[in-house]
């Protein structure tokens, strides 16, 4: 069978713009949507 491997910490479609810089967020570090720099 075939697994598909979900990464729940990464969301490609997240539309969201990291509140510390402005920047496109990758996803919820410490319960704050933030980009990879400012996670």
């Amino acid at each position: 069978s075939q697994f598909k491997m979900v990464n729940y910490s990464y969301d490609e479609d997240l539309e969201e713009l990291c509140p510390v810089c402005g920047d496109k967020v990758s996803g919820y570090h410490y319960g704050l949507l933030t980009c990879e720099s400012c996670k």
